[in-house]
């Protein structure tokens, strides 16, 4: 009976070291950008957090800048992607045979952080697209 106590404890330990490691690899998504709208006092309102120099650029220049992010964006993506199925392994080890596995997961900490950032700095150049009223692209 004991030996069966000290099975099912150890399994429970796996367990959640394992639900713990698959929990960090998750990403939380970064805040939603105000609701604009074409309410104008709602864009003035938004572009008080917008940085100056994306105020200072053209229409141009952000269209520009909304392409190189979504190419960046799309890198680090790949680069997270190329990480999973060694960090899947990792974890199904740690789970199954060999706990310290865990410490192989990488969480991308990094390059999910980037993510959020391009993020933020996608939704100020929107922001600043929309106060400029700048022509839609084709």
């Amino acid at each position: 009976m004991e030996k069966a106590v000290r099975s099912s404890s150890s399994i429970s330990v796996c367990l959640v070291a394992l639900a713990i490691a698959v929990g960090g690899c998750a990403r939380n998504a970064p805040a939603l950008p105000p609701e604009l709208g074409n309410d104008e006092a709602a864009i003035a309102k938004a572009m008080v957090a917008v940085p100056q120099t994306i105020k200072q650029m053209s229409c141009k220049q952000i269209n520009l800048e909304i392409e190189n992010l979504a190419q960046h964006d799309s890198y680090l993506e790949e680069k997270i992607q190329a990480n999973r199925g060694k960090n899947q392994f990792a974890g199904y080890i740690a789970g199954v045979l060999f706990l310290p596995a865990i410490f192989a997961v990488d969480n991308d900490d990094g390059t999910k952080s980037m993510l959020d950032e391009n993020q933020l700095r996608r939704d100020h150049l929107v922001i600043a697209y929309r106060a400029k009223e700048c022509p839609a692209e084709n």
